[in-house]
């Protein structure tokens, strides 16, 4: 199957879906960046895998394939192996990766406000501070999804509460390296 149109940057390009073999079942997850990838291949883990702690690191269960820093054929043998329901991730619009009426295909969106904000943020935080380990020192695609953001299962405490008033604690956490959406 042939990609209609190519998306190309210099960290992607969706011309690695070509050659690519859907299973019936698949899942394409296809978001824009900051619009909640990780957190719908998470949803897809915990649904498909029914295990609260992950075999593989996410980005090996549900490898980004447009992605160029990784050799197309590692990625496509990683899938290739895989027995489960396979759940993929991409950037890639559906106009530029193949369709096929047997795959689902999920695709998020988020208000562009939130995306800019987001991003403003990821792109002042140092790149020491973005690795692959959570509050907890686990890598953050084992995390369960009750403790991704460091809530542990826990509410957000409410704004005016005695840790402060809200924007308070937002800074705080913000400045803390945490980041959580309820926020």
């Amino acid at each position: 199957m042939k990609a209609v149109r190519r998306y190309e940057a210099t960290m992607y390009d969706s011309n690695r879906w070509d050659g690519f073999e859907l299973r019936p079942g698949d899942i394409i997850i296809s978001t824009p960046p900051k619009c909640g990838t990780t957190w719908t291949q998470m949803i897809c883990a915990l649904l498909i895998l029914q295990e609260p702690e992950l075999p593989l690191p996410l980005d090996t269960l549900s490898p980004w394939i447009d992605m160029v820093t990784r050799a197309r054929t590692d990625v496509f043998a990683d899938l290739e192996a895989q027995t489960h329901r396979r759940f993929i991730k991409t950037h890639t619009p559906l106009d530029g990766i193949p369709s096929d009426p047997a795959v689902t295909y999920i695709c998020v969106g988020r208000d562009p406000r939130d995306v800019g904000l987001s991003m403003t943020t990821i792109s002042a935080t140092p790149t020491s501070a973005r690795s692959s380990a959570n509050a907890n020192g686990r890598p953050r695609s084992t995390v369960s999804s009750s403790d991704h953001c460091g809530h542990r299962g826990r509410a957000p405490a409410a704004s005016g509460t005695a840790s402060g008033s809200g924007s308070t604690t937002r800074r705080r956490r913000r400045r803390s390296g945490r980041r959580c959406g309820a926020l």
